[in-house]
């Protein structure tokens, strides 16, 4: 339905006159559709407030009289240096930096905690002078808090309000309702009343709240988020990792950390193609154990450990000659909201891409884990159409 189905709709001049007659009996009646509409789409109508973000926007772009070709600052906080900010802001911004456009300066919660383990420190106050210190010297134009859950966010936007630099949080997640089905450890992890709390500090308190998907665009609305909702048209935009190649397949593999679920899912499914498939091999790349179902195959499965740090993550990735790929997913409301999936039209055009043609399908068909049919239209026509399947 429209998101304007609450409101009057008016279209001619009777239309108008008719409004107009009905608002002046009855104004209340209109004045409550106006309310369930704005707190629906999270609009801010304030003018007090509305005159302030701006001013706040334009005081931290001027704040400070450089040259016109000066590389405009930007703070980028977060819990660590992990992939989501590395694809959201460091790498889409690389190009710009290294032009001189933009100047990156990174705050994460490791550092912020260390002052805390100081021999001087003094607890919570240690961190909140040091994120307050570290936000004075980076002199940003800018703030982006990415995901952060972490200490001392108060005492750092408070900071950056002083200053009037604008404070953006970006959230590709639903952090406030991490579900028990990720794993027990992101589940406690995440729902610490500390983590969430701070979650939602940033969120309303943000001059802008950038979702990455409209599905968690959605979900804030629907949780009571009234500030500004930002979503992309483009999010984690990807590049080729390792250049398609014709040859037989010989390699499954499987990506994640902390996915034991979905990897408990697929074992009999991967078991029964290396049962049938004697050359087939299987990787599993994340923090999972290898099954000890799958570990009976011997030396044709391996396990490498996850690595944390980015560049040596894709370093390795790169290496891998893998002919399968599987990073599965739950099918669950919070999953559904996230950026970490593939739509179906892009799993195809990778399938077609890389002209494996049968690999993919030879695969699902040898464990038993779907058949033709149980795809959607448009993935099963793209997959099936160099077959001359239907």
């Amino acid at each position: 339905s429209s998101a304007y189905a609450d409101l009057a709709k008016v279209s001619t001049v009777e239309d108008w006159d008719a409004f107009a007659q009905a608002a002046t009996r009855e104004p209340s009646r209109f004045l409550v559709q106006q309310e369930k509409f704005l707190r629906r789409t999270g609009l801010d109508v304030n003018p007090q407030l509305v005159r302030d973000r701006l001013m706040r926007v334009v005081g931290g772009l001027l704040s400070e009289a450089r040259s016109a070709d000066a590389p405009r600052r930007i703070l980028l906080v977060a819990n660590g240096v992990v992939p989501t900010l590395h694809i959201s802001f460091i790498k889409p911004l690389a190009d710009l930096e290294a032009k001189g456009h933009v100047q990156l300066s990174i705050l994460t919660e490791k550092d912020i905690l260390r002052a805390k383990a100081e021999p001087n420190g003094a607890g919570d106050e240690a961190m909140a002078v040091f994120a307050r210190e570290r936000v004075e010297h980076a002199r940003p134009d800018m703030a982006v808090f990415c995901r952060y859950s972490g200490p001392a966010a108060v005492a750092m936007v408070e900071r950056l309000r002083e200053s009037n630099v604008p404070v953006i949080f970006h959230i590709d997640d639903d952090l406030l309702n991490v579900p028990q089905e990720l794993g027990e450890k992101k589940f406690k992890e995440h729902n610490r009343s500390e983590r969430t709390s701070t979650l939602r500090y940033l969120i309303d308190n943000a001059d802008l709240v950038y979702c990455s998907t409209p599905k968690l665009r959605d979900r804030f609305v629907e949780l009571g988020v009234t500030r500004i909702l930002h979503v992309g048209s483009i999010y984690c935009a990807g590049e080729v990792i390792a250049a398609a190649e014709h040859r037989e397949t010989r390699t499954i593999g499987f990506m994640g950390n902390d996915k034991t679920p979905e990897l408990a899912a697929l074992v009999p499914v991967i078991a029964n193609a290396l049962q049938r498939y004697p050359k087939l091999r299987f990787e599993l790349f994340g923090s999972m154990a290898m099954p000890d179902e799958l570990s009976v195959f011997g030396d044709r499965v391996k396990a490498t450990a996850p690595i944390s740090d980015y560049d040596a993550f894709v370093a390795e990735f790169r290496g891998l000659t893998w002919d399968i790929g599987l990073c599965p997913l739950l099918k669950t409301p919070f999953n559904e909201q996230s950026a970490e999936r593939l739509q179906d039209g892009e799993i195809a055009h990778l399938v077609a891409e890389t002209s494996k043609k049968d690999s993919l399908l030879q695969f699902l068909h040898a464990g038993d884990l779907l058949r033709p049919e149980d795809l959607p239209d448009e993935l099963r026509r793209k997959l099936l159409q160099r077959r001359g399947g239907a």
